[in-house]
């Protein structure tokens, strides 16, 4: 029975570092996704910047500069991975921002969620890639303005969250 039960602990113990190394994994799968984004999103802004104070638009460079350090505020979130959902949308707003100034107003923006939601976890920047997506690929061909909806609402207990494109 000592043997039995010994081993059961140690079988415990293993399934229990397993688990611990996978999280860890994906934590630094995702640290390393996040650290990706960030440098090439950053020249480019940068480079928009200078465009516009080149081109004396300071007032819009102070916009792109202030949604520039919001959107770095939120990707830091102080090392955290799961932030509120205003948080996370806010986010995207910001990064929308920047990117709508970027491509000179050739898509338009929604962003629309049920206030119960707003305080719910999740994860950081889920939304900017499928965002960057429709900006990059569900625009790429078209004739006319492009229009983005992010929307996040919340059924039964789940927490839902979407971005669709014209």
């Amino acid at each position: 029975g000592t043997a039995v039960q010994g081993m059961v602990d140690r079988m415990r113990q293993l399934t229990e570092d397993m688990v611990r190394e996978h999280e860890q994994k994906q934590k630094s799968e995702l640290n390393a996704l996040q650290a990706q984004i960030n440098p090439h999103f950053l020249y480019n802004t940068l480079d928009i910047i200078v465009s516009m104070i080149e081109n004396g638009q300071r007032e819009d460079a102070v916009r792109v500069v202030t949604a520039l350090a919001r959107f770095f505020r939120i990707s830091l979130s102080k090392g955290r991975n799961i932030i509120p959902v205003k948080d996370e949308l806010e986010h995207v707003r910001n990064y929308l921002m920047i990117k709508h100034m970027r491509y000179k107003n050739k898509f338009s923006y929604t962003v629309e969620a049920e206030d119960e939601v707003l305080d719910l976890a999740s994860l950081k920047l889920i939304l900017q890639p499928l965002v960057e997506n429709a900006i990059y690929h569900g625009m790429e061909f078209m004739d006319g303005d492009g229009e983005i909806r992010i929307r996040a609402w919340r059924k039964d207990k789940d927490l839902f969250m979407s971005v669709s494109d014209n």
